[in-house]
């Protein structure tokens, strides 16, 4: 974290690290990503839903006033966060050349620390990529647009039939229903009128699942890489090494047979030993330079 603390180390040795870079990505989503700051609210309505409606304790009013404070928090914190983060990883792209000159990294077999770590991302950056098409298909095909609103008319129409035929007493689905109706309806009437060269509204409601999806995997990176700010900064792209800045050499220890796999390199006896002997001969190598 200290450039001139950093250059005065003059080795180290490392366990099965893994090495987190972060850098500042474009995202091509255009006005969809909006939908990411509003994914932490999306998501609490979801499990309100899922938890509370078969005890019967849902109240629609209750869950709607929920939904306009966390998203006021939610747009507020990532305001907040993404300048913070943003400026840390254009102040940290010089940490990143330190030379630490004597380096040894030893990994067990199958214990490659980052592994978890980059499948995480690859799934969270495929939520990206998923908006990203999106608005790519939009600005070809508009027909299909109009289609998808449609589709979406009947499967909202069917629904209500349902719920009013067989649950007429469950008022609060029947209002979601007529919301969500009414809003595509305005969306795709507003799309008609006025064809917009971004996201047609229509498709924030498509693409509502996949930013709840989203929010949970940004979730998990941010625990995984020890930053929960990440969650509120889709501009910073992760990604992780098992070595760090420069040409590294990794010694790997196998097991004993190909039946047995070690996941810590720090309990294997000749890691240890090989770390040990590391620090006389470095230690030995810096005296005799220094007299």
């Amino acid at each position: 974290m200290f450039d001139d603390v950093a250059r005065k180390v003059e080795g180290v040795c490392l366990l099965s690290p893994p090495f987190i870079y972060r850098r500042k990505i474009t995202r091509t989503s255009g006005a969809l990503m909006h939908l990411i700051d509003i994914s932490g609210s999306l998501s609490i309505q979801l499990m309100f839903a899922l938890i509370l409606k078969p005890f019967g304790l849902y109240d629609f009013y209750f869950a709607l006033l929920v939904f306009a404070l966390t998203a006021f928090a939610e747009v507020k914190l990532s305001q907040k966060y993404k300048k913070e983060v943003l400026s840390e990883v254009e102040d940290g792209k010089l940490r990143e050349a330190v030379d630490f000159r004597n380096v040894e990294i030893y990994h067990a077999i199958g214990d490659e620390a980052d592994s978890g770590l980059r499948f995480v991302s690859s799934l969270h950056e495929g939520c990206f990529a998923i908006f990203s098409q999106l608005k790519k298909a939009q600005t070809s095909q508009h027909k299909l647009i109009h289609w998808s609103a449609f589709i979406s008319y009947i499967s909202h129409i069917l629904a209500g039939l349902i719920v009013w035929e067989f649950y007429p007493q469950d008022t609060a689905w029947l209002i979601s229903l007529l919301v969500s109706f009414t809003i595509v309806f305005l969306s795709h009437i507003f799309q008609w009128l006025r064809p917009s060269r971004d996201i047609p509204h229509v498709l924030f409601i498509a693409a509502m699942p996949v930013a709840i999806f989203s929010f949970w995997l940004a979730l998990a990176k941010g625990i995984a890489y020890g930053d929960l700010r990440l969650i509120f900064c889709p501009e910073v792209f992760i990604a992780s090494s098992e070595t760090p800045a420069g040409d590294h050499q990794v010694l790997k220890f196998a097991p004993q047979s190909d039946g047995v796999l070690m996941h810590s390199t720090h309990s294997n006896a000749e890691a240890l030993q090989n770390v040990a002997q590391w620090l006389y001969c470095s230690e030995k190598e810096r005296k005799n330079r220094n007299t």
